[in-house]
């Protein structure tokens, strides 16, 4: 029976992956046999744990109807229907919505566009970041953004680019640290024919002027030397630029963004930045703000790259929920950079398919150990904690050793009923 039950889930997935709604199938005691692709991937093994009546609905959620899918503080509303033995779950939505019900600016899975990456957010902090780029996009006004390095500057200035009227036109990237002093005026504003030794024999245009159009986005503005803020500012100011051994000027039509990981107030006050660039620069301002204070965005960008880089290796590796709890605990000093290029090497050097406490990068195991260790209060306290630490525990190593939920309660020495309520309450989820 059980192999013809897996032949006819096998036969059922391709037609469920071409209806345009996430759809789940499960047995009678909520055990998931098949979904759709689309339905979210924290949905697996045990549903009933997740499956809820709406706020105000009477009655007990097996009954049928409309129904809540609860995952940590995101809802997905459905309809629960009973067909033979089978149960079907069908949801409203591909992705999880914050409580209150739907919010698509609060998820904020951004395109970009083409080849381009999205800005993955669910806290507060990034969606009021993420409102006031959307706000400056639509004028051509200066910005300056500011923010540690790796928090996505220019994911952001890509962003208020692809948004703006300027989106046909270029988008040009200068990373005003990486291009020698020397070179970069040349760079920048471009030259004529035999300007200097080495130089091209036909010319080369600037940035400034490949991007006309379009965006210039300068980014680390607080690396360039005086010399060339004072002809930024000339650019800035009278809307056109002289390439190097040039005498014609080139009128410009662009936009400028510029950011950096300074203080640049500080800056002009030590008389490291010109104060007249500055305020040509901060016609409208922003910070980007660091990974550690916007500890809600986390998992949900872990588990975008996470999905990235599956399809980057042909993998299917799923991040186990100790390591994403390691994960919000890291503070994070090279942001989203950082948790990027961490969720890349777990995937690639670990050897299950789920991807455990041991795969996660020394540095920041080694973090979050000091932290609790010098923190203990945070992680041990009340006697409810603990209680609830053990119970996590127990219950975890029991579904790791039992194929079922009712042969881990037997284990446990609970009922099946008694079992899933703490599962509930633990927010645990069986793998089987």
């Amino acid at each position: 029976m059980k192999n013809d039950a897996d032949q006819i889930m096998k036969q059922l997935k391709p037609i469920l992956d071409a209806l345009p709604t996430p759809v789940l199938v499960m047995d009678d005691e909520y055990n998931l046999l098949v979904k759709t692709e689309s339905a979210c991937p924290a949905l697996k093994g045990n549903l009933r744990p997740f499956i809820n009546k709406p706020s105000g609905a009477d009655g007990e959620s097996s009954g049928g109807g409309d129904v809540v899918v609860a995952i940590g503080d995101r809802n997905i509303s459905g309809t629960l229907s009973t067909v033979g033995t089978m149960k079907v779950l069908i949801l409203s939505d591909t992705f999880c919505h914050g409580k209150g019900g739907p919010s698509p600016g609060k998820r904020g899975k951004t395109d970009f566009g083409a080849g381009d990456t999205d800005i993955i957010y669910t806290s507060d902090a990034m969606k009021l970041t993420v409102d006031l780029a959307n706000r400056s996009s639509g004028i051509d006004a200066t910005i300056l953004l500011s923010g540690e390095t790796g928090v996505g500057k220019t994911f952001l200035a890509q962003y208020i680019h692809n948004k703006s009227h300027r989106n046909k036109a270029p988008f040009v990237p200068i990373n005003c640290g990486a291009i020698p002093i020397a070179l970069l005026e040349s760079e920048l504003f471009g030259y004529e024919k035999g300007a200097f030794t080495g130089a091209d024999r036909a010319g080369k245009a600037g940035l400034f002027e490949i991007a006309i159009g379009g965006t210039v986005f300068l980014d680390e503005i607080g690396e360039i030397s005086k010399d060339i803020q004072v002809k930024i500012l000339h650019a800035i100011e009278e809307k056109r630029i002289i390439r190097v051994g040039g005498l014609e000027p080139i009128n410009l039509d662009i936009r400028l963004i510029a950011a950096t990981n300074k203080d640049l107030s500080k800056m002009v006050k030590d008389g490291d930045f010109r104060e007249d660039l500055y305020y040509r620069l901060n016609v409208i301002s922003f910070t980007i703000p660091p990974l550690r204070d916007r500890k809600d965005d986390i998992v949900e960008l872990a588990q975008y790259y996470l999905k990235a880089n599956n399809r980057k290796y042909n993998l299917n590796k799923e991040l186990d929920a100790a390591v994403l709890d390691i994960l919000i605990k890291y503070d994070w000093p090279g942001n989203v950079r950082e948790l990027q290029n961490s969720v890349e090497r777990m995937v690639v050097m670990s050897e299950g398919d789920v991807i455990a406490e041991r795969d996660v990068p020394a540095n920041i195991i080694s973090f979050v150990k000091s932290e609790i260790f010098n923190n203990p209060e945070q992680e041990r306290g009340s006697l409810k904690n603990e209680k609830n630490m053990l119970e996590r525990e127990l219950i975890q190593q029991a579904l790791s050793e039992c194929k079922s939920i009712r042969k881990a309660a037997s284990k446990l020495g609970v009922s099946h009923v008694t079992l899933l309520r703490k599962m509930e309450r633990l927010n645990l989820r069986s793998r089987n």
